[in-house]
């Protein structure tokens, strides 16, 4: 057996041997993968055998540049989009939550068909490459080629086996590149190094290959085809393995980077061979390549054997996937997992048997014309109803097979009929079936902001110091090695352009393509060749160190020594000149300090050796020729001005440093400011409630009255201590920073554990933000609390299970500063909501909070479920509600987007003012005594827990006043008077006096529970929400007035519905179009719910001020 078959022989065997055993072992679930193994999953999918195999012509190269802008599109536009692929397992899973189980179904059959047709293709290939090697029958060799690729990718690992991706790699990095640099000498040599003759050779092979007799709308069509991203399963198995929607974008980014460098060598190859016109690109270039590098032949075979590998296993693993978890009851029979393997083998294997060419390509493109439109659709936010999707798939899928049957050739144009013909009738349906969904899918990604500040510069010395002696060369290149893939493929597909690219455009000298191949060619080759395995593989830590040693001498060497020598040698031409300059501009910016400066004392040296020991017949001859030592000098004072400028921005940098730190001092400064404002409230109204409380047991006259007031004053005097002082560790310890949205939400999915389908949440966001400033780990620790309770609640409704949804949205936050005279500031804000509903709640455009974050008594339910998360919120100055119901359970929480901007902002107003005496003006104290009077005619009443109440407005709103110029307590005691006509009840008539006190002063809840019990602070609590709650459509007002009447607290309607008719009595405060706004209002709600609650004064007397309200209005206008 020739050596060459044997290596060939061996390299099958052991992928069987390898995928066999991955066999035995039980099938593992797809985990997490690092960016660059996505990069080379991706790039498996996209280049098969046939692109070494097959005759390269312009369609296979729109069709590969067509990918290329696919993965450009996924990974800057699509990329953010694309959780709802992360929470599922599969595309037919993705597509049945949004549109049902049949709509499931059909996903995955034509998934598996179009995975199941892929892989035909590369059996066939594989089969050709065994016929040539081996010379067996076409059927034989077939069938040997679906058994090796069938069991040789295993079933427990998406990803190709690491000897796979290493020849993968080896061959687009040194195979095709030697291959074409052999074709390109042997083409020199024919026309004699006549430049001419060259150019238009290869123009001819330009013509050819376009093929000018065709029309360019077709090609214009075959590219369009594909760069419609298609998401086809074997790539949606690759986005599954991402962490984040971050990760997805840098994985397609790559691949994309890498696909244009592969797309061009292989242009450049197909314009090298085009006067060949064989079957196989392996005839074509045997001659010539396979004669002067004759280990080139194995290589060729096994880049062969692998490519198809790697592409026919990932759509194996696809279809196997689609199998096995979206079709269960078809394939329920099936017991081992491996089987489903073997019949998506047996299934492959049987249509490049029997099948024709045209029809496997017409089933890989069904799945284009079928699914891709309302999955394009539904990732940019566009819904449409299950049964028009349907109905748009099957159109599709008619139209593709309708060409198929009435045109020989399945033309691109036929594919764009299918697919304008799937999305014309999915509207037509849709617009027969009603209004389309307004559910938007967005997502924003960014990088998290870490502020990093160095020593300031009057340690500057100090610490330079203290950094030469540190200094340590290891640590350092193991620092400067780059995390992201991106630089190693950018600095790859560069020197492949300015290294091997270099050698076309040498004319004549042939001598000195032996000494350049050794020293320019061929270490550029293996230096990509590296930090492609490098990428393609989990490295190890030696070859981590290997890499950190390659990556900054790869630099010194092509920047500066191969730019410097190639300048020199073809005596600065024109295309030399250039590629040196941008060798060190790359140098000044991607390379680090201390390697530029010694790239540029090795340049100098080499120039001035060659300068002096080369003679001028040593030049390769070139067409320009001039003073090549004032070159030389112009292009080192450029790279000494250009690095002085760029390394040594020392003092802008300072400045910027000092300005940081000066912003930080600032913001630290208002945090204590702020801080001392909240504790000295805090004081303040603990030495009141101690006061009224003590007035309390001296107003008791039995000493077993006493003793039971003191032990109950005990009780709650214990809960607000625990409550203060929770609020102040985590408000006084706040340590913030900046964090995306989309890195958060990341974090936290990572941090919990999904236990079923109904525990993946679906995320939607639609904000404009892009970062929050937040205590980034307390913010974690309230979504996953969350999270959690939804999942209990799914726990505990086994009958009613529901999915969970994160609503973010964009809102305000306006803060009433009632310790800063009453002043209002607005701070931007996100909506977050957790919910099991479908119903979106409403998201006001304003959320009025106290700078006085509340502090509230809960009981011992709500205490454990809620208490570290109103801790969260409130440290952070948002708000927080929670919506309990036997349907649902939904946590809002308001967080703005920066939380500093609130410190500072408070921290510029007025001090403290709340300690200032009232002062009474006459109608002021007629009107209290009026109310006193009404107070002492009800015989039932504790006139002492009145004038308890009554006091307490008195100091909290001191220094406040309505828009009417009367005193704000005023107001209070208004509607406590009106309470005083309808009920009896003394808890209403002190929750009447109370009901705003929480929400316009610092006084907290949890001091208003301690001072009158939790009855009354519920009383408040619900009134206050009877408005919040208001459906967005006024047509549903009779219905919520139906439903708070029968489920709410009646005592608090009364309380809101008296605070109502005071604000009517007073409305002339305000401007003539918020008197029609809130007139409308009580005309629409609270006249009717007035109505209901049979209280005829209220309600007559609302009904006058509206009429007059707004027949005022009639007038005006």
């Amino acid at each position: 057996m020739h050596v060459n078959s044997f290596i060939f022989l061996l390299f099958l065997l052991v992928n069987l041997f390898v995928g066999i055993r991955s066999i035995r072992r039980p099938r593992i679930q797809h985990t997490q993968s690092t960016t660059p193994n996505i990069i080379g999953a991706i790039l498996a999918i996209t280049y098969g055998g046939e692109v070494l195999c097959n005759p390269l012509n312009i369609d296979d190269l729109l069709r590969l540049a067509g990918n290329t802008i696919s993965y450009f599109i996924i990974g800057n536009l699509l990329a953010n989009r694309l959780y709802l692929f992360l929470s599922n397992g599969s595309l037919a899973e993705t597509m049945g939550k949004l549109y049902g189980h049949l709509i499931r179904k059909i996903v995955a059959i034509c998934g598996i068909l179009h995975s199941v047709a892929v892989a035909a293709i590369q059996f066939k290939l594989l089969s050709i490459v065994i016929c040539w090697f081996f010379s067996i029958q076409g059927n034989y060799s077939l069938i040997i080629a679906a058994l090796l690729i069938t069991f040789s990718v295993g079933s427990n690992n998406i990803q190709s086996l690491t000897l796979v991706r290493v020849v993968r790699c080896t061959t687009f990095g040194i195979l095709l590149p030697m291959m074409a640099w052999t074709v390109w000498k042997h083409m020199v040599s024919q026309h004699h190094a006549n430049q001419m003759h060259l150019a238009l050779t290869i123009k001819r092979s330009w013509n050819s290959l376009m093929d000018l007799h065709t029309n360019p709308l077709d090609y214009i069509a075959y590219f369009t085809v594909f760069a419609i991203p298609a998401f086809y399963p074997a790539q949606v198995d690759r986005i599954v393995l991402s962490k984040n929607a971050t990760q997805i974008k840098h994985s397609f980014n790559g691949a994309g980077f890498f696909s244009l460098s592969i797309n061009l060598l292989l242009l450049w190859v197909a314009l090298l061979v085009q006067k060949d016109t064989c079957n196989l690109m392996l005839s074509a270039v045997s001659c010539g390549t396979f004669t002067t590098y004759m280990e080139l032949k194995p290589l060729f075979m096994l880049g062969v054997t692998a490519l198809t590998i790697s592409t026919a296993g990932a759509h194996l693993h696809a279809a196997t996937g689609l199998m096995a978890n979206d079709l269960p009851n078809l394939f329920r029979w099936i017991k081992q997992p491996v089987l489903y393997q073997v019949i998506v083998g047996v299934m492959a294997t049987l249509l490049s048997l029997y099948a024709k060419d045209q029809v496997i390509w017409m089933a890989i493109m069904l799945f284009k014309t079928v699914i891709s439109v309302p999955l394009l659709l539904s990732l940019i936010g566009i819904f449409f109803h299950p049964d028009a999707v349907l109905i748009g798939m099957l159109t599709g899928g008619l139209t593709t097979i309708a060409w198929y049957c009435f045109e020989s050739n399945l033309a691109m144009h036929g594919v764009l009929s299918a697919i304008g013909m799937n999305l014309l009738s999915s509207i037509a349906i849709q617009m027969v079936k009603g209004k389309q969904l307004s559910k938007p899918y967005y997502n924003i990604l960014a990088q998290t902001i870490v502020s990093n500040i160095p020593p300031l510069w009057k340690q500057c010395s100090k610490y330079v110091l203290k950094n030469i002696k540190q200094f340590n060369l290891w640590d350092y290149l193991q620092k400067q090695l780059p995390k992201d893939p991106l630089p190693y493929i950018l600095f790859s597909f560069y020197i492949l352009l300015t290294g091997y690219g270099s050698f076309y455009t040498f004319s004549s000298n042939p001598e000195w393509y032996s000494t350049l191949e050794s020293f320019v060619l061929i270490p550029s080759l293996f230096v990509v060749t590296f930090f492609l395995v490098y990428l393609s593989i989990t490295p190890q830590p030696y070859i981590h160190k290997i890499a950190s040693v390659v990556w900054p001498l790869s630099h010194i060497y092509f920047f500066f020594l191969v730019g410097t020598g190639m300048a020199i040698l073809t005596k600065f031409a024109h295309i030399h000149n250039i590629i040196f300059m941008i060798n060190l501009a790359l140098a000044m910016f991607i390379t680090p300090t201390i390697v530029v400066w010694f790239g540029y004392m090795i340049s100098a040296m080499m120039a001035w050796i060659m300068f002096h020991y080369m003679s001028n017949n040593t030049f390769i001859a070139y067409f320009l020729d001039f003073n090549i030592g004032i070159a030389y000098g112009v292009f080192m004072v450029f790279l000494l001005i250009g690095g002085f400028l760029y390394h040594n921005k020392g003092l802008d940098k300072l400045l910027s440093i000092i300005q940081a730190l000066t912003c930080e001092k600032e913001e630290q400064n208002a945090k204590q400011l702020f801080n001392k404002q909240q504790i000295e409230a805090l004081a303040y109204e603990s030495n009141c409630i101690m006061s009224q409380l003590n007035n309390k047991l001296t107003r008791l006259e039995k000493p077993e009255e006493r003793f039971l007031a003191y032990s109950e004053q005990a009780t709650m005097l214990k809960k607000y201590r625990n409550r203060i002082f929770n609020h102040l560790k985590h408000n006084l310890y706040l340590t913030t920073n900046w964090i995306s949205i989309d890195q958060l939400l990341a974090e936290c999915f990572d941090a919990i554990k999904m236990n079923n389908i109904y525990d993946v949440p679906y995320v939607i966001i639609d904000t404009k933000h892009l970062y929050i400033q937040c205590a980034i780990e307390s913010i974690k620790n309230l979504i996953i609390n969350s999270l959690y309770s939804c999942s209990a609640y799914n726990t505990l409704h086994d009958d009613q299970k529901k999915d969970i949804y994160i609503y973010i949205d964009d809102t305000k936050l306006g803060y009433r500063l009632t310790l800063l005279e009453g002043k209002l500031q607005k701070i931007n804000a996100i909506s977050l909501i957790i919910t099991t509903d479908t119903r979106l709640p409403a998201i006001r455009p304003l959320y009025k909070v106290t700078e006085m974050a509340d502090i509230q008594i809960l009981d011992g339910n709500e205490e454990k479920i809620d208490s570290e998360n109103q801790h969260i919120v409130h440290a952070h100055y948002g708000h927080y509600e929670r919506f309990n119901s036997e349907a649902a359970i939904t946590h809002l929480y308001v967080i703005p987007v920066n939380v500093k901007e609130i410190t500072k902002a408070f921290a510029t107003l007025s001090p403290v003012v709340h300690t200032k005496k009232m002062v009474l003006d006459p109608i002021s104290m007629q009107e209290e005594a009026d109310f006193l009077e009404k107070v002492k005619q009800k015989k039932d009443l504790d006139i002492d827990t009145v004038m308890d109440a009554l006091q307490l407005i008195k100091v909290y709103y001191t220094t406040q006043r309505r828009k009417t110029g009367e005193l704000s307590y005023l107001h209070p005691m208004g509607v406590a008077s009106i309470l005083l006509n309808i009920t009896d009840d003394a808890h209403v008539i002190i929750a009447g006096l109370v009901h705003d006190v929480v929400q316009n002063t610092p006084l907290t809840e949890a001091g208003l529970t301690t001072l009158f019990g939790n009855s009354i602070t519920q009383i408040v609590r619900v009134a206050a929400h009877l408005e919040k709650e208001l459906p967005s459509q006024k047509d549903n007002y009779i219905t919520y007035i139906e439903a708070i009447i029968r489920n709410k607290n009646h005592d608090a309607i009364l309380v809101r519905l008296a605070d109502v008719l005071h604000n009517a009595r007073t409305i002339a405060g305000h401007t003539a179009e918020k008197q029609i706004e809130k007139a409308r209002l009580i005309q629409k709600f609270y006249l009717p719910l007035a109505i209901q609650m049979q209280l005829v004064t209220i309600s007559q007397e609302l009904e006058l001020h509206i009429q007059n309200i707004l027949n005022i209005a009639m007038v005006k206008h």
